[in-house]
Protein backbone atom coordinates (compact mmCIF):
# COMPACT_ATOMS: atom_id res chain seq x y z
CA UNK A 1 0.00 0.00 0.00
CA UNK A 2 1.24 3.43 -0.83
CA UNK A 3 1.72 5.98 1.94
CA UNK A 4 -0.67 8.30 0.08
CA UNK A 5 -3.39 5.64 0.29
CA UNK A 6 -3.01 5.65 4.07
CA UNK A 7 -3.06 9.47 4.02
CA UNK A 8 -6.29 9.55 2.01
CA UNK A 9 -7.91 6.98 4.34
CA UNK A 10 -6.86 8.99 7.39
CA UNK A 11 -8.27 12.14 5.81
CA UNK A 12 -11.57 10.37 5.04
CA UNK A 13 -11.80 9.10 8.64
CA UNK A 14 -11.21 12.60 10.00
CA UNK A 15 -13.88 14.03 7.69
CA UNK A 16 -16.39 11.34 8.68
CA UNK A 17 -15.83 12.13 12.36
CA UNK A 18 -16.19 15.85 11.68
CA UNK A 19 -19.36 15.29 9.65
CA UNK A 20 -20.87 13.41 12.57
CA UNK A 21 -20.53 16.63 14.63
CA UNK A 22 -21.32 19.09 11.83
CA UNK A 23 -24.32 21.39 11.76
CA UNK A 24 -26.47 22.78 9.00
CA UNK A 25 -26.37 26.51 8.30
CA UNK A 26 -28.75 27.39 5.53
CA UNK A 27 -27.91 24.86 2.84
CA UNK A 28 -24.27 24.50 3.93
CA UNK A 29 -22.82 21.81 6.15
CA UNK A 30 -20.53 23.51 8.67
CA UNK A 31 -17.74 21.44 10.21
CA UNK A 32 -16.94 21.77 13.93
CA UNK A 33 -14.07 24.22 13.22
CA UNK A 34 -16.57 26.53 11.53
CA UNK A 35 -15.49 25.77 7.96
CA UNK A 36 -18.04 24.84 5.30
CA UNK A 37 -17.82 21.24 4.11
CA UNK A 38 -17.08 20.63 0.45
CA UNK A 39 -17.98 17.05 -0.54
CA UNK A 40 -15.19 17.21 -3.10
CA UNK A 41 -12.72 16.92 -0.19
CA UNK A 42 -14.28 13.57 0.75
CA UNK A 43 -14.66 12.31 -2.83
CA UNK A 44 -10.99 13.03 -3.51
CA UNK A 45 -10.05 10.42 -0.89
CA UNK A 46 -11.36 7.67 -3.18
CA UNK A 47 -10.39 8.83 -6.68
CA UNK A 48 -6.70 8.01 -7.05
CA UNK A 49 -7.20 4.47 -8.32
CA UNK A 50 -7.00 3.02 -4.82
CA UNK A 51 -10.55 3.60 -3.60
CA UNK A 52 -11.07 -0.01 -2.49
CA UNK A 53 -7.89 0.12 -0.42
CA UNK A 54 -9.06 3.37 1.19
CA UNK A 55 -12.38 1.71 2.03
CA UNK A 56 -10.56 -1.31 3.51
CA UNK A 57 -8.49 0.96 5.75
CA UNK A 58 -11.60 2.86 6.87
CA UNK A 59 -13.47 -0.36 7.63
CA UNK A 60 -10.50 -1.85 9.49
CA UNK A 61 -10.32 1.32 11.61
CA UNK A 62 -14.10 1.12 12.11
CA UNK A 63 -13.68 -2.19 13.96
CA UNK A 64 -11.71 -0.62 16.82
CA UNK A 65 -12.57 3.10 16.75
CA UNK A 66 -15.76 3.88 18.72
CA UNK A 67 -15.86 7.46 17.42
CA UNK A 68 -15.75 6.22 13.82
CA UNK A 69 -18.40 3.60 14.59
CA UNK A 70 -20.62 6.34 15.97
CA UNK A 71 -19.90 8.54 12.95
CA UNK A 72 -21.30 5.83 10.65
CA UNK A 73 -24.61 6.13 12.48
CA UNK A 74 -25.12 9.83 13.11
CA UNK A 75 -24.98 13.25 11.56
CA UNK A 76 -24.18 14.06 7.99
CA UNK A 77 -21.54 11.33 7.76
CA UNK A 78 -24.38 8.83 7.16
CA UNK A 79 -24.89 10.50 3.78
CA UNK A 80 -21.36 9.66 2.68
CA UNK A 81 -20.91 6.04 3.77
CA UNK A 82 -22.23 2.78 2.37
CA UNK A 83 -21.78 0.40 5.30
CA UNK A 84 -23.10 -2.67 3.46
CA UNK A 85 -21.12 -1.97 0.28
CA UNK A 86 -17.98 -1.11 2.21
CA UNK A 87 -18.34 -4.30 4.30
CA UNK A 88 -18.48 -6.32 1.05
CA UNK A 89 -15.31 -4.63 -0.19
CA UNK A 90 -13.58 -5.42 3.12
CA UNK A 91 -14.77 -9.04 3.10
CA UNK A 92 -13.60 -9.50 -0.49
CA UNK A 93 -10.21 -7.97 0.35
CA UNK A 94 -9.76 -10.14 3.42
CA UNK A 95 -10.72 -13.25 1.46
CA UNK A 96 -7.95 -12.50 -1.04
CA UNK A 97 -5.44 -10.96 1.38
CA UNK A 98 -6.20 -11.57 5.06
CA UNK A 99 -4.99 -9.03 7.56
CA UNK A 100 -4.28 -5.35 7.54
CA UNK A 101 -3.00 -3.61 4.45
CA UNK A 102 0.78 -3.46 4.37
CA UNK A 103 2.82 -0.43 3.34
CA UNK A 104 4.97 -0.66 0.21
Amino acid sequence: MKAMTRHRADRAIILLKQLARARLHGSDIILPAGEPFNDRFFDDCFEAGDGDEVVVLIMQAHRTDPELQHAFERGFSRDFVDPAGWARILADWETRQPGFLPFD
